[in-house]
């Protein structure tokens, strides 16, 4: 029940990552591969230890669903039954942890990656997809570097954090005729992102920081 009351309402966009999915996984699978049953392997990295497990540990139990909804359909791929294997790591929300679940993740053979959660661990992920070439769609991540460094593999599913700010900035100058801001943030890499971009665009909009 929690996971439809949380997706129904992102049905284009569910569909949208399926596809992007679909056509990454479809990418990895050499062309001499016709078999009775394709099997690919998804990757679903999250913090499921750690300050965050409680929503790592709900996004993995989700994707178990997903996985499960996916195989039921039947679908087909290069002359044989397309098969999903979900394959999970634990990053406990932490840079080196990260790496560290990346590297498992393309050993084992996962053609794609949902993940990671925090933008610090997406990021510190980033490089190590790109060299195997292994597509990474992050649900959750906005720093702006992620999709704006020019990695191939590098996906999102909600807007950065360049886009949040200058929305956030209009809708302070403009609509609420605010003019004098300060910003806090938590030291943390999304914290640290979010404020500067913010901060750039109240002051191209007129505001005092």
């Amino acid at each position: 029940m929690l996971l439809r009351a949380t997706l129904k309402p992102m049905k284009v966009r569910r569909r949208t990552a399926f596809g992007t999915l679909l056509l990454c996984a479809a990418l990895q699978i050499p062309e001499a591969v016709y078999a009775d049953i394709v099997t690919v392997r998804i990757g679903h990295a999250a913090p499921t230890s750690g300050w965050l497990a409680a929503v790592g540990i709900e996004n993995e139990n989700a994707a178990r669903l997903a996985i499960r909804a996916l195989n039921q359909r039947d679908e087909q791929l290069q002359g044989g039954t397309l098969r999903f294997e979900l394959l999970t790591v634990d990053d406990a929300g932490d840079a080196g942890r990260a790496r560290d679940a990346a590297q498992a993740l393309v050993d084992r053979g996962a053609a794609v990656v949902v993940g990671h959660l925090l933008s610090g661990s997406t990021l510190a992920a980033a490089p190590m997809y790109a060299r195997a070439g292994v597509a990474q769609v992050s649900p959750s991540s906005s720093i702006g570097s992620y999709t704006r460094s020019g990695w191939p593999t590098a996906f999102r599913l909600t807007a950065d954090d360049v886009r949040i700010g200058e929305l956030l900035a209009r809708h302070a100058v403009d609509h609420l005729g605010l003019r004098r801001f300060v910003l806090v943030d938590d030291h943390s890499t999304w914290g640290r992102g979010l404020a500067t971009d913010f901060a750039l665009a109240l002051r191209s909009a007129g505001g005092d920081v």
